[in-house]
């Protein structure tokens, strides 16, 4: 059975690429899951605000 010389090249390319992409959604998913967790401290602390902005508008209850 005769191998394609060329064979060795491209596998070692398709190599480095899938080992690439590999990094590269490491990377994304890394940089999504930071978003995510900026993304639910900027809306507790929303939260927070607004709960305190809610309190100080309610009327005081009468003693």
């Amino acid at each position: 059975m005769d191998v394609d010389p060329s064979y060795d090249a491209r596998q070692a390319a398709f190599d480095a690429a899938s080992s690439a992409q590999r990094r590269a959604m490491t990377a994304f998913e890394e940089h999504l899951a930071d978003a995510i967790v900026n993304m639910v401290l900027a809306i507790e602390q929303l939260d927070s605000k607004l709960d305190t902005v809610l309190s100080a508008q309610r009327p005081a209850e009468p003693s």
